[in-house]
């Protein structure tokens, strides 16, 4: 299975959660495009993570991408909503264990086109 990480992006601090905020406010996703989440999870290791870290999302998610060049809302299932958020040293430490970088238009176009991956 492929894990993925998308973009640094930086969020407003009223968006994160106070309990993470000491980690800054950059930050991407770590995922994986298929439901088995195993590989996900031990990437998460490999990078230091905890599993408990893991955020599962609902079964439709819907994005709204606004706040980047593209102005539309990308609906994609559930299973590849589900992530870890990293800092950037820990999407550093994920590349270097095989994850795959993604851009935002690379993402978009990924799984709109194969909205079932």
């Amino acid at each position: 299975m492929t894990v993925y990480v998308d973009p640094i992006r930086e969020y407003p601090r009223e968006s994160i959660q106070p309990s993470a905020r000491r980690w800054g406010n950059t930050w991407c996703h770590m995922f994986s495009d298929e439901e088995d989440k195993s590989s996900l999870h031990e990437m998460a290791r490999k990078i230091g993570h905890k599993i408990r870290w893991f955020q599962k999302s609902k079964d439709i998610a819907m994005v709204p991408m606004h706040s980047l060049k593209y102005d539309l809302t990308w609906e994609y299932p559930g299973h590849i909503s589900s992530h870890y958020d990293l800092t950037p040293n820990r999407r550093i430490k994920a590349i270097q264990n095989g994850a795959q970088e993604l851009s935002y238009k690379e993402l978009i176009l990924r799984y709109k086109t194969n909205g079932e991956n």
